[in-house]
């Protein structure tokens, strides 16, 4: 069990670093001129990892409930 949640531990801290690489790319970004497709990729990529973050406590909460 410990070895499992050290694999999910690390595997969240991957996405929250991955994310925040976006958000400040994203910061980075704003005040340019670009076409909203730029805007939709990578919103839809930082939606994306929310989904897989929020799949994945699902999963945590039920195996230790």
């Amino acid at each position: 069990m410990k070895k499992k949640y050290q694999v999910e531990k690390d595997m969240k801290q991957q996405a929250y670093t991955k994310l925040d690489n976006l958000r400040l790319e994203m910061r980075a970004l704003e005040g340019r001129d670009f076409t909203n497709d730029l805007w939709k990729e990578k919103c839809k990529e930082l939606f994306d990892i929310c989904k897989d973050l929020q799949r994945e406590n699902d999963d945590l909460k039920s195996i230790l409930n």
